[in-house]
């Protein structure tokens, strides 16, 4: 699984896109949870079956 965020454009690279992880990830209920750190915002999306 690659897992992204939408580059800056600070660090001069002409990439739209940085990989923040790329490997196995074992999400045993199939869902990918992401939230800001002071708990306002939070997405969640299955992306595999179980």
């Amino acid at each position: 699984m690659r897992i992204f965020k939408e580059s800056d454009g600070c660090s001069g690279v002409d990439q739209m896109f940085t990989t923040v992880f790329d490997g196995r990830l074992l999400l045993p209920d199939g869902r990918l949870s992401v939230g800001d750190v002071e708990g306002l915002t939070r997405f969640v999306r299955l992306v595999v079956d179980r």
